[in-house]
């Protein structure tokens, strides 16, 4: 393996109604404007390139779907992911409790 070469790194976003798409449109793209869309239906997975603390790293960010009712589902993203992220929206209580389970 080349020494230049990025790590990759893997990441699952989970959250029902809470925005996530948004923040990782955000993340993805800083500059661009925020859009209120609805969460995907079906799986999204997005790359990026990030430098941090001296090192390079291609993150490849798979957005979860609105099914996250669904245990399958719920294990192949688990699997999927080296790391993960829990969004909740701090105006809906809902939102934690629901993160909070799937923690």
């Amino acid at each position: 393996m080349s020494a230049n070469k990025p790590k990759s790194v893997k990441i699952t976003v989970i959250g029902n109604n809470s925005g996530k798409h948004e923040v990782i449109n955000k993340f993805i793209s800083p500059k661009a404007p925020l859009k209120q869309d609805l969460e995907p239906d079906i799986d999204e997975k997005y790359t990026t390139s990030l430098h941090f603390k001296g090192k390079d790293y291609e993150l490849e960010i798979l957005d979860t779907s609105e099914e996250e009712t669904d245990q399958n589902l719920m294990d192949m993203w688990i699997y999927f992911g080296e790391g993960f992220i829990l969004i909740f929206d701090i105006n809906n209580k809902e939102t934690f409790e629901e993160a909070k389970k799937k923690r």
